[in-house]
């Protein structure tokens, strides 16, 4: 790509990849490489900081409240309901500069996406995630694997909000919903998720 120009050729077009989701479907997980278990995807909101101070998604510590399946019922027992949700706001201006790029996760490793097509328009976050090519060096590279597409409406805060994982203003859980008592944890000092682990050798 040169410039502003963009070479669709330079897109990858994996049928698995963006592929538009509910939140019901990121909930409720994507089949592990055993195909006997659900694991729920970490999440990245790539939406501005005035989008995500408003509302959004936090992570939780795996105690997950019930939920919605597929019918928009109860959920599911074969659900990813009992994981941890990662779930990491990553500005996208702050990818497209590389001030923030680093915390992505690893390019083989698959995750999602949770964007607002008034802030962020999904044809946007296809172009940056699927670049094959580099703009700053024009070199080969790998799409990153993001193989769900979440955007933000007010069906995805109600359910968002019924799983204990909803946040809107200025209001912060700090370590997620506390559904025995249906209050919040406070903390002084809360360690935020990260999308990737160090090596064992340099923990």
């Amino acid at each position: 790509m040169n410039g502003d120009s963009h070479d669709t050729r330079s897109v990858a077009e994996a049928s698995d990849l963006f592929k538009t989701v509910l939140f019901q479907d990121w909930w409720n997980g994507v089949a592990t490489n055993e195909g006997d278990s659900l694991r729920r995807l970490p999440l990245v909101d790539v939406r501005s900081a005035d989008h995500h101070d408003a509302q959004r998604v936090v992570s939780n510590n795996g105690n997950d409240s019930a939920c919605v399946s597929r019918d928009n019922d109860a959920t599911n027992s074969n659900t990813a309901n009992q994981c941890s949700s990662v779930v990491v706001h990553l500005p996208f201006e702050t990818l497209l500069s590389g001030e923030r790029s680093c915390e992505l996760p690893p390019r083989h490793v698959e995750f999602a996406v949770l964007t607002d097509d008034h802030d962020v328009p999904r044809k946007n976050v296809e172009e940056f995630f699927g670049a094959t090519v580099s703009k700053a060096t024009q070199q080969s590279r790998k799409p990153w694997r993001v193989v769900q597409v979440l955007v933000a409406n007010d069906d995805l805060w109600h359910f968002a909000e019924k799983c204990g994982i909803f946040e809107q203003g200025t209001q912060q859980h700090h370590g997620g919903l506390d559904n025995s008592k249906g209050s919040t944890k406070s903390s002084s000092f809360v360690p935020l998720p990260r999308l990737w682990q160090p090596d064992p050798l340099i923990q």
